[in-house]
């Protein structure tokens, strides 16, 4: 886009037939300024801001490996030469960077660089556990009633269980009590005599 814009303008200036006139191999001029607009973007932008539109977007940012400030001549090569080899068998070099475990690209190792995030985001959890439905009501699964049946006579059962433990445990605090109370009372005859 930042290319294209001035390609049009000089269009406007200048007859077609120049901006078509083969001057390297079979590349125009108008392929050569778009090559030099696109790298002169990538490299202005990495050096001065150590991002790019996109990269800005995605909260990425490119650094040096030794965390001084990048140097023009190791932007100019990362984003020349560098994305070139790259890019050369199948873009092997960028898939080094899923291999990789610091995540660096072909260009990052060449050229001792390293993308980073550029600063940590706060993530919250908007879900509160409850699976929710269509429009946001909560959502209750239709059960089997002969399911739901066992599922209440299971409840009964726990509750009735959970008396008798109570009950059970009562039982032997008393009985606990009353040892208590009968070692206390031989104590006491033990000290009388």
């Amino acid at each position: 886009m930042f290319a294209r814009i001035p390609l049009a303008l000089l269009s406007l200036l200048f007859p077609t037939e120049l901006l078509e006139y083969r001057v390297l191999f079979s590349y125009t001029i108008k392929d050569i300024y778009l090559y030099l607009g696109g790298v002169l973007y990538y490299i202005l932008l990495t050096y001065y801001t150590g991002t790019t539109l996109g990269k800005k977007l995605m909260n990425l940012r490119v650094v040096a490996e030794t965390g001084e400030k990048l140097t023009l001549f190791n932007v100019i090569y990362r984003e020349t030469i560098g994305r070139f080899l790259c890019s050369f068998f199948w873009g092997i070099g960028y898939i080094m960077a899923g291999i990789d475990g610091q995540k660096r690209g072909l260009h990052d190792m060449i050229c001792g660089t390293r993308v980073i995030y550029e600063k940590r985001v706060k993530v919250t959890v908007v879900n509160s556990g409850v699976p929710q439905g269509s429009y946001g009501m909560p959502h209750h699964p239709m059960q089997n009633p002969a399911v739901q049946a066992e599922s209440e006579q299971r409840q009964s059962v726990e509750k009735v269980d959970r008396e008798v433990c109570r009950q059970m445990q009562g039982d032997r605090m008393d009985e606990k009590i009353e040892e208590r109370q009968e070692v206390k009372e031989t104590e006491d005859e033990k000290r009388r005599f």
